[in-house]
């Protein structure tokens, strides 16, 4: 596979490679720079080189390890056959294994954002083993470093252009990449996550999302581009030159020698085996629709982000919103039937919510929601009493929605109200506790398979129906900490939890964290100080107040936590 990067941009060859799951060495080349990342059976780039003197791994190892030109001699002296710099220096003792590991991920995220950030120039993958000695068992996560580079990514215009018809389903990779339950994600792609069932769109997801198009749309970029959704096809167009980011800048080097794996970075006159990339041959033939064809046989990428391996358009098309986008526009009639709703919400079931039949369809019920959720966005309300009002009523149409599209959620849901509005009142009042701990087992299950929005409705019937338990309004108040709209409502049902068990120190941080994601510091360490009087050994309170003391970590620190 060889091109290049004017046709095809280095995020989508890297997305590529995962998606083939295959090893290999892939170079970027551009003048006189050249990048290689060794990449193990598609999903972890083990290693990578660079020509420039700002990318070299033997200057990272000086400016972080403690290593001296005197050591890099000595290694230099005593490294085997293909042997990396890197372990030599382990086996001498002048670098601890863990500190090697480290900064060799560093230097791979390093190298790696350079690479993507290259918009000039041929690209080369070669298929085959490693050429290394050692088996090495560190590295980067392709997916999290396409995740990582998608995020900053800054031309959200463009991501909008990437997506094809705002109706097409959007679905889990049927290859995703190894190991991707374990990537880091931010809270966007944590809700993307949470309702990408296979039978929502992009529109669809865009117009419900509490967090706004242009984040949705960047958040179902990223996954779909670090193969772990596939979404519509799009447009092809390359993306805008952008600079890497600052750590990442070129510097040119002083030298045009080829750095190797084996060497550590360091420039030589010489070149080792596996050190230089072969010259990029042309582009192969383009098929039917432009994309350039492998040069490999090889399993083939299945649709995900579409590649960028086609001329790019003359003209761009003119951006517009993918959901057509809410925009304020409320009258006096939409405030008092909003209002309306807001007063009959505890008192309707889910069929009456969405304003169907009990016997309605899969489709009609996604008819219903779309159009009420369209008609009472919480976006459409400008006054701030109007606009809380109507989260609520967004968040009730939502969760109507969630339960009856799906199968078993439905199922049981129906059973619920059967037992609720059969029988005599002493009946109803006998099966209550019954009913209330059925509520409360399906809405832990829903809380645990991460389908909020059930889990709210059926932890929500179990506070009704037995209002004295602390674990209902808890959970309860934990799924809607997971949504934004909902904060207000998970505070309150914090306290009320607090109420009836004021010793749970679990309770206590949990409130103490969703203050301190508000930015409501005080009442943060106020909540996490009153869980170590309960419990001193809570992990959630002892990291809470250690982080309102000494800041946040930065966003890097995503992709250290295990």
């Amino acid at each position: 596979m060889n091109g290049s990067l004017a046709q095809r941009s280095p995020s989508d060859v890297l997305a590529e490679v995962q998606r083939r799951q295959v090893s290999g060495v892939l170079r970027f080349q551009s003048d006189a720079t050249t990048r290689q990342l060794f990449i193990d059976a598609g999903h972890m780039i083990r290693f990578a080189v660079s020509t420039l003197t700002s990318e070299s791994i033997t200057a990272l190892f000086r400016d972080k390890g403690g290593v001296t030109d005197a050591h890099v001699k000595q290694a230099a002296a005593a490294k085997q056959k293909d042997e990396l710099l890197g372990t030599t220096l382990v086996r001498l003792g002048v670098l601890s294994k863990d500190t090697l590991t480290e900064l060799t991920r560093e230097h791979i995220h390093r190298v790696t954002l350079g690479a993507l950030a290259m918009r000039q120039g041929a690209f080369e993958f070669q298929a085959g083993a490693l050429p290394f000695r050692e088996q090495l068992d560190g590295g980067l996560s392709s997916a999290e470093i396409l995740l990582e580079w998608a995020r900053v990514f800054p031309d959200i215009d463009w991501i909008r252009r990437r997506f094809g018809p705002a109706d097409a389903r959007v679905q889990m990779s049927g290859r995703p990449p190894e190991g991707y339950q374990k990537v880091p994600l931010n809270p966007a792609e944590g809700y993307i996550m949470s309702r990408v069932d296979g039978r929502a769109s992009a529109g669809e997801i865009c117009m419900v999302s509490p967090m706004g198009e242009d984040v949705t749309l960047r958040a179902l970029f990223s996954l779909a581009l670090a193969g772990i959704l596939e979404m519509p096809e799009g447009s092809a167009e390359i993306p805008p030159p952008a600079g890497p980011p600052a750590a990442a800048t070129p510097r040119p080097a002083a030298a045009t020698a080829a750095r190797t794996p084996t060497n550590g970075g360091a420039q030589s006159a010489a070149s080792a085996t596996h050190a230089a990339p072969r010259a990029p041959a042309p582009p192969r033939a383009a098929g039917p629709t432009g994309a350039v064809k492998p040069a490999s046989p090889g399993a083939p990428a299945r649709p995900g982000v579409r590649s960028a391996a086609h001329a790019p358009p003359t003209s761009p098309r003119r951006v517009t919103s993918i959901t057509d986008r809410v925009r304020p526009s409320t009258t006096p009639d939409l405030e008092a039937e909003m209002l309306q709703r807001f007063e009959r919400l505890r008192a309707q079931d889910l069929y009456e919510v969405l304003g169907i039949a009990p016997a309605a369809t899969r489709t009609e019920i996604r008819h219903a929601y779309y159009a009420l959720a369209k008609r009472f966005h919480p976006d459409k309300f400008t006054r701030e009493e109007m606009k809380t009002k109507a989260e609520k009523v967004f968040a009730h149409i939502t969760e109507a929605y969630s339960t009856l599209t799906g199968e078993e959620s439905r199922r049981r849901y129906d059973e619920d109200q059967a037992i609720r509005k059969s029988g005599h009142a002493q009946e109803k009042k006998s099966d209550g506790g019954e009913v209330a701990r059925m509520n409360f087992k399906h809405g832990k299950e829903m809380f645990d398979k991460g389908r909020f929005g059930e889990a709210i409705s059926f932890l929500q019937n179990a506070c009704d129906q037995e209002p004295s338990k602390a674990e209902h309004f808890h959970y309860l108040a934990m799924a809607q900490s997971k949504n934004p709209r909902w904060k207000k409502d998970a505070e309150e049902n914090f306290l009320r939890a607090i109420e009836r068990d004021p010793t749970n120190a679990e309770i206590y941080s949990q409130l103490g964290s969703l203050y301190a994601r508000g930015g409501l510091h005080s009442k943060a360490r106020d909540m996490f100080t009153k869980a170590l009087q309960w419990d001193p050994s809570n992990a959630e309170a002892v990291e809470g107040l250690a982080q309102e003391a000494g800041g946040k970590k930065g966003i890097l620190g995503l992709f250290n936590r295990k």
